[in-house]
């Protein structure tokens, strides 16, 4: 590849973040400004009477009434979720267009794990204990944006003395996995390092961290219609488990290769 196609392609996408930024950005300033119903003053009425009589009405009532509501409501909340995912994704990409120097496409293939262990378990302890406020805050958004019972209890409180220590053991689970599984780990690695010697090896190593790739790629999919605030920690987490699969490649092709070197000391005495 020449280098003005290289540059051409890697600056393309640099400028299809920043308009997928800008784009985010309009949308959710546009969003911002609309109401939430055609008919705020009826809106209110309907999930106030829907509300009171949630317990002595049947679900085809409910449904009924649901519908009423429903009717109401704007495009507010859907173009919210637009402009958010596209925010997200856009600055997680062009974090990594900084990082990674991919205004130069070429630069892809030369993409690495963090420089350090440390590095790399610092990475994923951000991408996991962002979760945290991520879920906290979603769940207040879905509470502002509830038309149906609003006064109802979303269970935040119990997620804060549940959800929160959860997560805090989960995240010293992986810090002391990581460091046991990590420990000969060779950093820097290429991202896309490969032990060709040892292709067998290599390809069920790759099979694994691939399947944990596609499942947080699912999440990531998910996260974009449930879930946007959790999109930073789910693109991350892709990155880690790369850097996961190359470190380790890494520190099988180097203990090979200081074998292969210490056999060749004893032949030559």
């Amino acid at each position: 590849m020449s280098d003005s196609i290289a540059r051409w392609i890697g600056v393309s996408v640099t400028l299809l973040g920043v308009a997928m930024a800008v784009a985010g950005m309009a949308l959710i300033i546009r969003a911002a400004g609309m109401p939430v119903h055609v008919d705020e003053q009826r809106a209110y009425e309907l999930t106030l009477a829907y509300e009171q009589n949630y317990l002595q009405r049947s679900d085809d009532e409910r449904r009924i009434a649901e519908q009423q509501i429903i009717a109401l409501r704007t495009s507010k909340w859907k173009i919210f979720d637009i402009g958010l995912d596209l925010f997200l994704i856009a600055t997680v990409l062009l974090a990594a267009i900084v990082y990674f120097r991919l205004w130069d496409i070429r630069m892809l293939g030369a993409m690495t794990t963090p420089q350090t262990r440390f590095g790399l378990l610092s990475i994923g302890t951000v991408a996991l204990l962002a979760i945290i406020p991520a879920m906290y805050f979603q769940g207040e958004l879905e509470y502002t944006r509830d038309d149906l019972l609003p006064m109802t209890d979303t269970g935040r409180g119990s997620f804060l003395i549940f959800g929160v220590p959860f997560f805090l053991v989960v995240w010293i689970v992986m810090i002391i996995l990581g460091r046991f599984i990590l420990r000969e780990a060779r950093f820097p690695a290429n991202l896309w390092n490969w032990d060709s010697e040892h292709s067998r090896r290599s390809l069920v190593c790759s099979i694994f961290y691939a399947t944990i790739v596609v499942l947080l790629s699912l999440a990531t999919l998910w996260s974009t219609v449930n879930f946007p605030l959790m999109l930073p920690s789910s693109l991350i987490g892709i990155y880690v488990m790369l850097s996961m699969r190359a470190a380790l490649l890494n520190r099988w092709s180097a203990r090979d290769l200081n074998g292969a070197a210490d056999v060749r000391q004893v032949d030559s005495m």
